[in-house]
């Protein structure tokens, strides 16, 4: 029975493959902000197939990794969070335009007939009292 290849070589290999999936993660993200900022709901639909590529090929790169490129998987690793930081607040703003139009029109924010509207708003409930 053998164990995984520690050699400086495979390590190297590990490590690049680590930063080219964080790499492939972030322009996911990428690609889901710039849907949401441009409101094209079939957009993020079509980079959602990205994002699930990108995060199973980050989750299949094997551990341990060596201290090859540390620094560039760190900046490629902060570039992602700082694009999952614009899809949630394109998110959050694109789901609150969505939720003042169906407030505007009576409507609830459900797909029922019963649905109650108060009970999607939460939190973040429009002020009605002025």
């Amino acid at each position: 029975m053998t164990g995984p290849d520690l050699s400086t070589g495979a390590l190297a290999k590990v490590e690049r493959d680590a930063t080219a999936a964080t790499a492939d993660l972030r322009r996911a993200l990428d690609r889901v902000a710039r849907a949401l900022g441009d409101a094209d709901l079939d957009g993020v639909l079509d980079a959602e197939n990205g994002l699930e590529l990108a995060l199973r090929r980050l989750a299949a790169v094997p551990r341990p990794m060596a201290d090859v490129d540390r620094h560039a998987l760190r900046l490629e690793i902060r570039a992602a969070r700082q694009a999952l930081d614009r899809c949630r607040a394109l998110g959050g703003a694109l789901l609150d335009v969505v939720r003042i139009s169906l407030d505007a029109q009576g409507r609830s924010p459900g797909y029922g007939r019963r649905d109650n509207p108060a009970a999607g708003y939460g939190a973040r409930a429009i002020n009605t009292t002025g």
